[in-house]
């Protein structure tokens, strides 16, 4: 195996398409119009969606951190409804 300095950076080059493509995967296409917040906290959801929807993580999660498993159940649910909920027009 290479290092990253005798591949010329190929390896970090296959790992940013790679990670970039699993985030677009996660997270779908981004809307035309939104803002950067909006976007970090999209991709952060579906992020950890994906985390609970392993079995591993989410018996850890349920035995040692159960608070905080709730809550991040309850923060996906409420993404969850307001993204299927359209914006109020003012």
């Amino acid at each position: 195996m290479k290092s990253a300095s005798e591949d010329g950076g190929a390896c970090w080059r296959k790992w940013y398409r790679t990670h970039s493509a699993n985030l677009l995967r996660l997270s779908g296409p981004p809307p035309k119009n939104i803002r950067a917040d909006q976007l970090k906290l999209t991709i952060l959801c579906r992020y950890v969606g994906a985390l609970l929807k392993n079995q591993r993580v989410f018996r850890y999660l349920g035995k040692y951190h159960s608070i905080e498993l709730r809550q991040l159940q309850s923060v996906l649910a409420d993404f969850e409804r307001r993204r299927h909920t359209p914006p109020d027009r003012d």
